[in-house]
């Protein structure tokens, strides 16, 4: 993602993401969590930003569904 403080090669895919936050989830009572890294002045068309709001929206709702089972 461009709209970083550090970006560096290489990292995880967005599906190894959200499938590690899914796991996650499933472990104790989450009551928090950030994002870090994220930096708008060099983010480009806000990529960055939305795909940070992207994972912190499935990451609430893969907490919600483990809340409700």
């Amino acid at each position: 993602v461009p709209g970083t403080t550090w970006s560096g090669p290489g990292g995880i895919r967005f599906e190894q993401m959200l499938e590690a936050l899914k796991v996650i989830s499933t472990k104790g009572n989450i009551v928090g969590f950030d994002i870090c890294e994220v930096h708008p002045p060099n983010d480009v068309n806000t990529t960055t930003s939305r795909l940070a709001a992207w994972i912190m929206a499935r990451f609430i709702g893969y907490i919600f569904h483990q809340r409700s089972q």
